[in-house]
C-alpha cells in the first residue's frame, strides 16, 4: 500500500478521529437495536428504529453539503462530533434510568440527522489536506479503516453488551467522541474556498 499520505501531520489527525470515531458509532450501531429488542420483544419496533433514522439523514445530508461548501469544514465537524457526543451520552442516561421506547427512537433520529451534516463536510476535508496525487492512495486507506472498523466495531460491541451492559457500552462511544474532538481540534482551519456561496434553499437543490 502507499502510505504516502500519512506524511501529512493534518490527514494523519484526521485519519485517527474518524477510525476511533467509527469503532464508537459501530458498537452504538450493535447496542441500540439490541436494546430496542430487548425493550419490546418486537421486530416491528426493531425495524421502525431503521426508519427513525433514515428520514432524518435524507433531509440533513443534503444540507450538510451546503453548509460544507460555506464554512470551515474543520469547525462543522467539530461542533458535529460534540452534537453526537451528546446523542451517545443520552442514550447511556436513557439505559442507566430505564428506557422507553420513544426516547430511542428520539435519539436515533437525531444522532442520524447530525450524521447526515456531519458527512459532507468530513469527507471533503480529505482532499484539502493532502497532495492531488496521494488522493488514490488516501482513498485506499480510508477504505482499509472503514472494513476494519465495520468489523472490529460490532465485535467489540458484543462483547461490551456481554461484559459491562449497555450504559457503559454507551460510554465506550462517547469516549470516543472525546478522542476524535482531541483530533480534530489539533486540525488546522479549512476554511471555504474563496467566493464560496452562502448556504440556501437554492444551493441545497443545486446540490
Amino acid at each position: 500500500m502507499d502510505f504516502r499520505p500519512f506524511r501529512s501531520r493534518d490527514f494523519r489527525l484526521l485519519y485517527a478521529a474518524q477510525f476511533v470515531s467509527l469503532l464508537g458509532t459501530m458498537v452504538t450501531y450493535v447496542a441500540l437495536p439490541y436494546q430496542m429488542y430487548r425493550l419490546t420483544g418486537s421486530s416491528l419496533a426493531l425495524g421502525l428504529l431503521g426508519g427513525a433514522e433514515l428520514v432524518p439523514l435524507l433531509v440533513t445530508a443534503f444540507i450538510g453539503g451546503a453548509i460544507a461548501d460555506a464554512v470551515d469544514r474543520r469547525r462543522i465537524a467539530l461542533a458535529t462530533d460534540v452534537a453526537l457526543a451528546a446523542g451517545s451520552a443520552a442514550l447511556a442516561f436513557v439505559a442507566a434510568i430505564g428506557a422507553s421506547a420513544w426516547m430511542l427512537y428520539l435519539v436515533a433520529a437525531w444522532m442520524s440527522a447530525v450524521g447526515g451534516l456531519q458527512r459532507p463536510a468530513v469527507e471533503s476535508l480529505m482532499p484539502r489536506l493532502v497532495a492531488k496525487d496521494q488522493m488514490p492512495a488516501a482513498a485506499s486507506l480510508t477504505v482499509v479503516r472503514g472494513s476494519v472498523g465495520m468489523i472490529a466495531g460490532p465485535a467489540v460491541g458484543g462483547v461490551l453488551l456481554a461484559s459491562v451492559g449497555l450504559t457503559a457500552t454507551y460510554l465506550t462511544d462517547v469516549a470516543s467522541y472525546a478522542a476524535s474532538l482531541a483530533c480534530l481540534w489539533m486540525i488546522r482551519a479549512v476554511p471555504p474556498a474563496e467566493g464560496a456561496e452562502r448556504p440556501s434553499v437554492a444551493a441545497v437543490f443545486e446540490g
